[in-house]
C-alpha cells in the first residue's frame, strides 16, 4: 500500500511538470514583460511576454504588469479595460508609443457597482516618429463607470496632434512627480496641444510635476454642465512653464457650466498667460492661488468675464508684461 501511495504521488508530480504549451496563463496577479520575451509565453517572470496587450490579457482584474528592462512595449494603441497597475522597474525605460491614435486608451462601458483603477508608473510615452496620425499620450473617454487614474514618475512628451493626457470623465486623475511636455497642435487647436486636458466633471490632482513647452497650454480645465461636480484641478509644488499659450486656463463657456482650479506652492513662468479664468454669464469659474510665483508671462493673472480669481495675498506676481488683468480678489487664509 505504501508503495502504491508513493507511485501515485510520483505520477501527480510528473503530470505537474509536463509542459502545457505556449499559452498565456490567465488570472495572473503579476504578469511580466521583457525585451527578450515572446507573446506566446505565459507572461510569468521566467517566461515573460513581449508586448503590453499580451500581459493585459493574462493579468487578472486588479493585478500588476511589471516591465523588466528597457524597450518599447506596444505596436498600436493599448486599450485598458480593467483595473491594473503597469509598472516599470526603477531605472528601466518602459516605453509606449502613440501610433495611429493615442498610446493608451480607456473607453469603458457601464459596469454596475464597479470602479476602474489604473496606475502607470515609471513609463515614457512618446509619439512614433513621423506618424501624422498619432494623437494623445493617454486618452480617457467619458464613462458612466468611475475611473481613477494615477500617473506617477512618468514622462509624456511630444504628443503629435493631441494632448499629453486627455481626461474627459467624472473620475479622478492623479499626476505625481511626472513631466508632460511638448504636445503639438496641427488641427483643432482648442482641444489639442495641451499638457493636460480636463472636461466633464473630471477631478485632477497635479503634484510635484513639470508641465512645459506645450503648444496650446499646460492645463485646460473645461467647465462641466449639469448638477454634478465642477471640472476641477488642484496643482501643488509644480512648475508650469514655457507653454506657448496658457499656463493654466480655467473656463466655462456655456450657461450652467462649472470649473475650478487651486494652485499652491507652484511656479507659472514664461507662458503667454500665467493663470486665466473666464466664464459665460450664468456659469461659475473660480481660480485660487497661494504661495506661488507668477513671472515672465505676457499676462500674469487674468480674470475675465463672470469669473472669480482669488489670491491668498502671499503670491509673487512680478516681471510679467502685464502682471494682472481684471480683478484679483485678495482673501485671508483661514
Amino acid at each position: 500500500m505504501q508503495r502504491l501511495v508513493l507511485l501515485c504521488r510520483a505520477l501527480v508530480l510528473a503530470a505537474l511538470l509536463v509542459p502545457v504549451g505556449h499559452v498565456h496563463a490567465t488570472g495572473l496577479f503579476r504578469a511580466y514583460l521583457s525585451s527578450t520575451g515572446s507573446d506566446s509565453n505565459p507572461c510569468t517572470v521566467v517566461a515573460p511576454c513581449r508586448l503590453l496587450p499580451a500581459a493585459l490579457a493574462a493579468v487578472t482584474d486588479g493585478g500588476e504588469v511589471w516591465i523588466l528592462d528597457s524597450a518599447n512595449y506596444n505596436t498600436a494603441t493599448v486599450s485598458i479595460t480593467k483595473s491594473v497597475k503597469i509598472l516599470a522597474v526603477p531605472g528601466v525605460v518602459g516605453s509606449l508609443v502613440a501610433i495611429g491614435g493615442p498610446a493608451i486608451s480607456m473607453t469603458i462601458p457601464y459596469i454596475p457597482a464597479t470602479t476602474i483603477s489604473v496606475t502607470l508608473r515609471n513609463l515614457v510615452i512618446v509619439p512614433f516618429p513621423g506618424d501624422a496620425t498619432a494623437t494623445d499620450g493617454i486618452s480617457v473617454a467619458q464613462s458612466a463607470t468611475p475611473i481613477i487614474m494615477t500617473v506617477e514618475n512618468t514622462a509624456i512628451t511630444g504628443s503629435a496632434n493631441g494632448n499629453g493626457i486627455s481626461f474627459l470623465t467624472a473620475g479622478y486623475l492623479r499626476v505625481l512627480a511626472s513631466r508632460i511636455s511638448d504636445a503639438a497642435c496641427i488641427t483643432a487647436c482648442t482641444v489639442n496641444g495641451w499638457g493636460i486636458y480636463l472636461d466633464n466633471s473630471a477631478t485632477a490632482t497635479i503634484a510635484g510635476s513639470r508641465i512645459m513647452g506645450n503648444a496650446s497650454g499646460g492645463v485646460l480645465v473645461n467647465g462641466a454642465v449639469g448638477s454634478g461636480n465642477p471640472t476641477s484641478v488642484s496643482i501643488d509644488d509644480s512648475v508650469i512653464s514655457q507653454n506657448f499659450g496658457y499656463g493654466v486656463q480655467v473656463q466655462s463657456l456655456a450657461t450652467g457650466q462649472k470649473a475650478r482650479a487651486s494652485i499652491l506652492r507652484s511656479t507659472l513662468s514664461d507662458n503667454q498667460w500665467g493663470l486665466s479664468v473666464d466664464a459665460t454669464p450664468g456659469s461659475t469659474t473660480t481660480g485660487i492661488m497661494g504661495y506661488s510665483m507668477v513671472t515672465g508671462n505676457y499676462w500674469g493673472l487674468t480674470q475675465g468675464n463672470a469669473s472669480t480669481l482669488e489670491s491668498l495675498g502671499n503670491n509673487i506676481v512680478r516681471a510679467n508684461t502685464s502682471d494682472t488683468i481684471g480683478t484679483v480678489t485678495v482673501v485671508a487664509g483661514q
